[in-house]
């Protein structure tokens, strides 16, 4: 049986991540109810899904490398970012103590 699917069927498909033809799929071939295959999300297989703060330090690297700071370098300011985050952790006032080194 042959289930329509709305505009407003596929806009809410895509919030959740789904993509157009995979809806079609769900619905039309596999015969899931409609619901289901708009809200159900995707596996993913043999990637590994990175968390926000993953997300936000491969694209700092990037951006890093797009301006000409090699890896080595980018990976110590990550040590050093680090280490600041660990400082204030700690309680260590890191921009006053840092006027003392410059």
């Amino acid at each position: 049986m042959y289930e329509h699917i709305t505009p407003d069927d596929y806009k809410q498909a895509a919030e959740n991540g789904i993509a157009r033809p995979t809806l079609e799929r769900r619905v039309w071939s596999y015969h899931w109810p409609k619901e289901k295959a708009i809200t159900e999300r995707t596996r993913v297989y043999g990637k590994k899904k990175l968390t926000n703060k993953e997300l936000r330090k491969k694209v700092a690297i990037d951006e890093l490398h797009a301006r000409g700071v090699s890896a080595t370098m980018a990976e110590t300011l990550e040590q050093l970012e680090l280490r600041v985050a660990l400082a204030r952790f700690e309680g260590i006032d890191v921009e006053a103590d840092a006027q003392k080194w410059f």
